[in-house]
């Protein structure tokens, strides 16, 4: 819901359609995301948590300025005034609604032909960053959490990236030492550590 909500928020300060904005901004995040969960022609419930909430906040933001760019231009079909308002309105949105999905799909089968998509783009580029600073990860989490909690962002959900993005792979390297010398005695006895953190609720 994310990019719904940002999206009318930002499309009503602009002074535009906030409900059109709101709903081309769910709609361009479903099309941006992979439609491939197990095998299945589905979309996967990793990709609608917390740990998405950035990625809905950017789709959020480029839909409703976008939307706000094309309404200013007048590339809307309008109707007589003699139409109800709620049909015109629901007409005006179809021009900005096909160019904003068509680019959002562009970008979708752009970035398919390279193997990824936009949202683990966005993973990325928020994982490998902290996972690169070591043992400050917890330090950044901290306060990050925090910070987000300021601006009104749930900032354990907003950070569940973390998890995925930089706990996962710690996990998998440790699992990897652990089953190359079978056990912890013998990784610690031939210099390998492992990557320990503790969950705080």
């Amino acid at each position: 819901m994310a990019p719904f909500f940002i999206g009318m928020a930002l499309a009503e300060e602009r002074k535009v359609d906030p409900i059109a904005a709101g709903l081309l901004s769910i709609a361009a995040f479903m099309t941006v995301t992979p439609y491939d969960a197990g095998g299945a022609y589905a979309v996967g419930a990793n990709w609608l948590g917390g740990a998405n909430i950035i990625s809905g906040i950017i789709i959020g933001l480029v839909v409703a300025e976008m939307f706000t760019f094309i309404v200013r231009r007048n590339w809307v079909i309008r109707l007589p005034d003699s139409v109800p308002a709620s049909v015109s309105r629901s007409f005006s949105a179809l021009i900005p609604g096909f160019i904003i999905l068509s680019i959002m799909g562009i970008i979708s089968w752009g970035l398919a032909h390279y193997g990824t998509h936009f949202h683990q783009i966005i993973l990325d580029s928020i994982s490998t960053p902290l996972a690169s600073l070591g043992s400050v990860v917890g330090w950044a989490y901290v306060i990050f959490t925090s910070l987000l909690w300021f601006f009104g962002i749930h900032g354990s959900l907003a950070l569940a990236a973390l998890d995925s993005g930089i706990m996962t792979p710690w996990a998998l390297e440790n699992v990897s030492i652990y089953t190359e010398y079978g056990s912890v005695e013998a990784a610690l006895a031939a210099g390998k550590t492992f990557h320990l953190w503790q969950n705080r609720c």
